[in-house]
């Protein structure tokens, strides 16, 4: 009876049985994997991924570190070689303003050296005229005879600046000045010609005096002119003309 029923129970579920005896490699392929995938998720496994990654975190600080090194020597090296750049400047820029200096001594030392070459010991020069004030008094033509003697002429004064020039080198002392009315009684006229209608004048107040016997000028202490009489005793502007000046 139980036989017959064990054999009845096989061939209704056979089909069943037979499917399940074929999904049976797949269920413990299944659960071999589930098994493989549990030990590697264990601690030890996870311990050594964790050591893993901090060995590579490890060594991307360490190149991290070195290319900051490298980078802080290359701008150490760059500021080094700028300021040793600015250094050198500054000791070109000191040397050029030294040579400047030496240069404007040279320079004022030839400009000296020319004004006496071109005007002589003792003259002063002002534009184109080199002057000379005498170191003795005379009377006026006397006075104009040294001049000659020295192959200039009494000063014609033409400006007021040319009047300034030549008062700051007399030292307040009265000078003789190439105006006079000797060759033409009344008529003041300048030794070289020089219109004196339309000329420069620095005559002091109440003058020219109109005494017949004052036929000479000479500047005062103020620097203004006077007339007198040409035996009186002065001291003299010489001027003379310089081709070229500097």
């Amino acid at each position: 009876m139980f036989s017959g029923l064990g054999t009845s129970f096989f061939q209704r579920n056979r089909n069943i049985i037979l499917y399940g005896l074929q999904g049976l490699p797949l269920l413990l392929t299944i659960v071999l994997f589930i098994f493989v995938f549990s030990q590697s998720s264990t601690p030890e496994t996870s311990q050594n991924y964790l050591s893993s990654k901090q060995g590579h975190i490890r060594i991307e600080i360490a190149n991290l570190s070195l290319k900051l090194n490298n980078f802080g020597s290359a701008v150490l090296e760059s500021a080094k070689i700028m300021m040793d750049t600015f250094n050198k400047n500054q000791n070109q820029i000191k040397t050029l303003k030294e040579s400047v200096s030496i240069l404007t001594q040279k320079i004022n030392s030839v400009g000296t050296t020319l004004k006496e070459s071109v005007c002589g010991d003792q003259w002063e020069r002002l534009e184109g005229s080199c002057y000379y004030l005498t170191l003795t008094v005379n009377n006026w033509m006397a006075s104009k005879n040294l001049c000659k003697s020295m192959e200039s002429d009494l000063a014609v004064i033409t400006s007021a600046e040319e009047m300034a020039f030549i008062h700051e080198h007399a030292l307040d002392e009265s000078h003789w000045i190439g105006l006079s009315t000797l060759n033409f009684e009344g008529n003041w006229t300048w030794i070289d010609g020089t219109d004196y209608a339309t000329s420069f004048q620095s005559w002091e107040g109440g003058q020219p005096s109109d005494t017949s016997s004052e036929d000479c000028v000479y500047f005062n202490e103020k620097g203004e002119w006077q007339n007198i009489s040409c035996e009186d005793y002065h001291f003299a502007v010489c001027e003379k003309a310089i081709k070229s000046y500097f």
